[in-house]
């Protein structure tokens, strides 16, 4: 049995250390990307609404949100997209309920689906006991996290918490 595992275990981290070398060597080339040239522009005024120490987006809202590349001397648009928010200004169709048993899911930028779209709403069919609540908010950390779901709990009923996360999370300070 540890055998089994020691060869599990080193087969899983040869494979993430090969998909590394990959990924460096053909897709993100030396000097082809560079994360502080890319610009995130909002088509809309009050885009953020600040909560005590935290921020969501403002409720009730339709904003168009679009990513550019500078390139070259250049701004090549990567993205655009909309974000729809609901009363509580959170990225998700429906608004919340809030006496209803609630699932929510906290999380930056990937849980919100930026870029793509909020993928949360697709889990409706598979979670029908619950209100799928889609806390991910773009360039937040456990901080954020932490204070979002204080202040959700106190106005709805939430029974479980889901947090998605990455490393880079963890270097986020707390701003609005």
């Amino acid at each position: 049995m540890k055998k089994n595992l020691l060869l599990f275990t080193l087969t899983i981290f040869l494979s993430l250390a090969i998909i590394e070398i990959f990924v460096r060597s053909f897709v993100y080339k030396k000097d082809d990307f560079n994360y502080r040239n890319t610009f995130l522009l909002f088509e809309q005024g009050q885009v953020f609404k600040n909560i005590e120490s935290f921020f969501v987006y403002s409720p009730n809202a339709n904003i168009v949100a679009s990513t550019y590349y500078f390139k070259d001397d250049n701004f090549v648009e990567v993205n655009r997209f909309n974000i729809k928010t609901n009363n509580f200004g959170l990225v998700q169709d429906e608004d919340l309920i809030p006496k209803k048993e609630s699932l929510l899911i906290l999380g930056d930028s990937f849980v919100q689906g930026q870029g793509y779209g909020n993928w949360t709403d697709n889990l409706k069919k598979d979670f029908s006991k619950y209100q799928i609540i889609n806390g991910g908010i773009l360039g937040t950390g456990p901080q954020q996290f932490l204070l979002l779901e204080e202040y959700l709990s106190k106005k709805l009923l939430i029974s479980k918490v889901v947090l998605l996360y990455i490393g880079d999370d963890f270097r986020r300070d707390l701003y609005n």
